[in-house]
């Protein structure tokens, strides 16, 4: 016996009991590492019978087929869930996720797991998250929050080593990645921006095609950015701290409706270049978060009646609508699960909406929409409202 583990056990069993419709509603959030395989057979001897697992859509194929291994071997509701969009098809609308620009959890990550919370009544996930693992972590506490999976997160094996999670495994004989046996010391996302060169030469050596096309990718970004020096940042990933300067794409205007000001309402007029019509209507589909006082003109134009509290927030609400690519990140600040998407954009389903406005909060979201805030060349609006 590990000396920690009494003390993790009882932490889960305490937790469990805290949480509203206890074990029912805790779910272990496996990752396919070491750490979260300890963080579940601690839940799984606790009585927890459910486990979602993220696929990034650049996990290992021998961690997607090692979670199949570990539904079996447990025999638990391990769900399986990912992105609506993949990650190579993100970086075509934001660009290349980086140290100083890390959009890719936003989307292929937290965005997915907060939707699985939500659809399944979780109140709380249990994690293998350790302190030692990074310098951030060690902030962390048992009992944390994950600004972008608005449900409690129990770490019960905060304060363990990498030694006593390995001794562990050994003493109950569990089923390990095999990725391990191969020498990886970390189990995630291979072309992680946060890879040391090192592990990043491991990667070559052992999954050369997956390196081949990561690197006919980077090409063409390196072409589309007119990088000079291809050398270094390909070879040496400098994309891998790389951030490009931002150039805004002026698309529209908003500005005040002459003669229609009221005591209480502004009424502003959206007016757009380019396709009038596709833009109108993804505004349209989200300005139910402030208000029902809009109208869509022939020509394209959005009219909003708006109060001044909710007029700050009109540029975000409209630029975070004009940008959206349907990554579903943004989702995940919705507590009720009013905001939505399909294939043209986000959208809010006004009968659960209860008109919180964290979807356009830039704090919890950093400007409140991935492109908005990560791409070099997002759209936005010029402000005439002053």
């Amino acid at each position: 016996m590990v000396d920690k583990e009494p003390q993790a056990l009882a932490t889960i069993i305490e937790e469990c009991n805290r949480v509203r419709g206890g074990k029912e509603n805790v779910a272990v959030s496996f990752s396919g590492g070491k750490d979260s395989l300890v963080a579940l057979d601690l839940a799984v001897r606790a009585g927890v019978r459910k486990a979602v697992y993220c696929d990034t859509t650049v996990d290992f194929d021998e961690t997607i087929q090692y979670v199949g291994k570990v539904k079996a071997f447990y025999g638990i509701d391990l769900t399986v869930v990912r992105g609506r969009v993949g990650f190579f098809e993100s970086i075509k609308h934001v660009g290349l996720p980086t140290r100083r620009a890390r959009w890719c959890c936003d989307v292929n990550k937290f965005g997915p797991i907060a939707k699985y919370a939500r659809d399944h009544g979780i109140k709380a996930f249990i994690t293998g998250l350790r302190r030692d693992e990074s310098r951030r972590r060690t902030f962390y506490t048992l009992r944390d929050r994950n600004p972008m999976i608005p449900v409690l997160q129990i770490n019960p094996i905060l304060d363990w080593t990498i030694d006593e999670v390995w001794k562990y495994i050994r003493i109950y004989d569990l089923p390990y990645n095999s990725l391990y046996d191969k020498g990886l010391k970390r189990i995630g996302c291979w072309c992680c921006p946060y890879k040391t060169d090192d592990e990043w030469a491991q990667i070559q050596e052992l999954f050369p095609e997956k390196v081949r096309y990561f690197e006919s990718v980077l090409e063409k970004q390196a072409e589309k950015m007119k990088i000079k020096d291809k050398e270094r940042f390909i070879k040496k990933r400098g994309w891998a701290s790389w951030v490009s300067p931002t150039r805004r794409r002026i698309v529209g205007e908003l500005r005040p409706c002459e003669g229609n000001r009221t005591t209480v309402f502004d009424v502003i007029n959206v007016v757009f270049r380019g396709d009038k019509e596709k833009n109108a209507k993804k505004v349209a589909r989200l300005l139910p978060v402030f208000t029902d006082l809009f109208w869509v003109t022939d020509d394209g134009r959005v009219k909003v009646m708006i109060d001044g509290m909710e007029n700050k927030n009109l540029k975000i609400l409209v630029e975070k609508a004009v940008n959206c690519f349907s990554c579903g990140a943004c989702t995940s600040l919705c507590p009720t699960g009013a905001l939505k998407v399909d294939d043209l954009s986000v959208y809010v389903e006004e009968s659960i909406c209860t008109h919180c406005g964290k979807c356009v909060n830039g704090g919890l979201l950093r400007g409140a929409c991935i492109v908005r805030n990560y791409s070099d060349k997002p759209a936005a609006f010029i402000d005439l409202r002053s």
